[in-house]
């Protein structure tokens, strides 16, 4: 861990970074967006913007714990497909983290609202593009679109991650043939994978508060399974729902700075 000039926190700032986290890690077990409660969050109690963008992921992996553990069976049967894509998960997350360490970041971060939206825009089409593609393109083709799909959400996803749920549910839901659960849980594992790729680097090569990002972590655990167990009850229709709901907050949160 690389020493960093952390502000002095006090127990309101220190309780708001904890409720930060809780409610992002909500946020990622219901479809994604976690990172637009705890970044600002941080931004506001003094970090800088980088410290706070890698806090910020340092903590909110553990949001991703819950879902794992509501949809271990559905994560259990498509851990054939998961395992295709790890290559692509492994190569897209280190490069984001490169990039974040290496680059200015406010090129991706103008891109950002716009790549929500659009993932956004795409879920809402999701039955009628699934249907199109099935019907009009080879499995081969939709594999292909697949891995490439998720090796630049893992650059994504490394760099800053922020609604990258979302955009994967909408990946998987036009690519493959799955269920609602079966989207939730290829998304569950895929944010947790590439999000714990880039903590162990950022761990060893970036500048963060531990103190903070611990808070995060304790929150986001917390939320992670509450907003899992939602997403696990919550009817197709409302999860639909849930999903634009949260990827429009999300672009417009982006959008608005």
């Amino acid at each position: 861990m690389l020493a960093d000039l952390s502000p002095h926190l006090g127990a309101l700032d220190l309780f708001f970074v904890f409720c930060a986290g809780l409610l992002g890690g909500i946020f990622n077990g219901v479809a994604g967006g976690g990172t637009l409660a705890t970044f600002p969050a941080l931004l506001a109690v003094g970090f800088s913007p980088i410290t706070a963008n890698i806090t910020s992921s340092i903590g909110i992996v553990f949001s991703y714990v819950g879902g794992v553990r509501n949809f271990a069976g559905e994560i259990r049967e498509h851990h054939q497909k998961l395992r295709s894509l790890m290559l692509v998960m492994v190569i897209g997350s280190i490069s984001g983290s490169i990039l974040l360490l290496t680059t200015p970041s406010q090129s991706f971060r103008d891109l950002a609202p716009w790549l929500v939206a659009f993932a956004t825009l795409l879920y809402c089409c999701q039955p009628f593009l699934a249907g199109h593609l099935h019907r009009s393109s080879s499995p081969a083709t939709r594999t292909l679109l697949l891995q490439a799909g998720c090796f630049l959400l893992s650059i994504y996803g490394g760099y800053f991650a922020a609604g990258m749920g979302i955009m994967l549910l909408a990946l998987f839901g036009i690519t493959m043939v799955i269920d609602q659960h079966g989207q939730t849980a290829m998304r569950t594992a895929v944010s947790l994978f590439v999000n714990a790729i880039a903590t162990i680097i950022f761990i060893f090569w970036a500048r963060y508060s531990l103190s903070a990002a611990g808070l995060v972590a304790m929150g986001a655990l917390i939320g992670g399974f509450i907003g899992a167990g939602a997403a696990r009850r919550l009817p197709r229709t409302w999860f639909r729902a849930a999903v634009i709901a949260l990827g429009t907050i999300t672009s417009l949160r982006l959008f608005l700075g």
